[in-house]
C-alpha cells in the first residue's frame, strides 16, 4: 500500500541513456487526464522533481520543427539513486482517489556495465519489485538500415548499439531468477510513426521487435 494507505502500482521505465524513456513518459502523461476521464476517473499529480523534467519534455517536443529546436536531455545519473522520486499520479473517482501509479525513470547510465554499484543495485531492485517494465524501443535503429528499411527476418545494425537488448536481457533475467509471483513487461516503441502508417507496417513493427528481443 502507498501513501495514506492509497493501492500502489509501481512501474519503471527501462532503456539506454537517449532512447527516449523521459520523453514516453511525457507523452503519457499527455493523455492521463482525457483516458481516464472517458473511464469516469480523475487523476491528481504529484509535484516532483521528474515532473518538472516531464513539463520541460513536453514544451520541447512540442516545439519541434516549428522554428524553436530543441533536445530532449537525458536524464543525470545520481550517486543515489534512491534520492530521486520518480513520476508519481494518482487514480479516483468522485473526487477521492483510491490508487497510486509510481513511475521510477532511473538515468540510462545505470543500466551500463560501467555503472556503480548503488546504481546496479538501484536498478535491480527496482526490476525485482516493481509490478510492471516499462522498456522503451527506439524504432528507428530497430527498423532502418543505410540503405533503407530492413527486411523481414533482420533488425537494423544499429539496434544493438540504441537498444542494447543483450543488457536489457541480462539484467531482466538477473532480477527475475527468484520471483514468486508475475511481472508485466510492455514494450514501447518510440519515434514509430513512419512504421505505423498502416495495420500491415504495424505488424511488421510488432514482429521485428519481437524478433529484436527474442532472448
Amino acid at each position: 500500500m502507498g501513501q495514506n494507505n492509497l493501492q500502489e502500482l509501481n512501474v519503471i521505465m527501462m532503456a539506454p541513456r537517449g532512447v527516449g524513456k523521459t520523453s514516453l513518459l511525457a507523452a503519457m502523461h499527455e493523455e492521463f487526464d482525457s483516458t481516464f476521464a472517458n473511464a469516469g476517473l480523475n487523476t491528481w499529480v504529484d509535484d516532483t522533481v521528474t515532473l518538472d523534467k516531464i513539463i520541460d519534455c513536453k514544451y520541447v517536443l512540442q516545439n519541434i520543427g516549428n522554428r524553436l529546436q530543441g533536445e530532449v536531455t537525458p536524464t543525470d545519473p545520481l550517486q543515489d539513486p534512491w534520492s530521486r522520486d520518480g513520476f508519481i499520479f494518482k487514480v479516483g473517482s468522485g473526487g477521492k482517489p483510491f490508487m497510486q501509479i509510481h513511475f521510477h525513470d532511473p538515468s540510462g547510465e545505470y543500466y551500463k556495465p560501467a555503472a556503480t554499484t548503488a546504481q546496479k543495485e538501484y536498478v535491480k531492485e527496482q526490476l525485482r519489485d516493481c509490478d510492471a517494465v516499462v522498456i522503451a524501443v527506439d524504432a528507428t535503429a530497430l527498423m532502418e538500415k543505410k540503405t533503407g528499411r530492413v527486411s523481414s527476418g533482420e533488425v537494423g545494425p544499429w539496434h544493438q548499439e540504441v537498444n542494447d537488448p543483450d543488457r536489457v536481457t541480462l539484467l531482466l533475467k538477473d532480477a527475475y531468477t527468484h520471483i514468486t509471483k508475475p511481472r508485466l513487461i510492455v514494450f514501447v516503441p518510440i519515434k514509430c510513426e513512419t512504421y505505423m502508417r498502416n495495420p500491415a507496417d504495424a505488424n511488421s513493427l510488432v514482429d521485428h521487435i519481437q524478433l529484436g528481443y527474442s532472448n
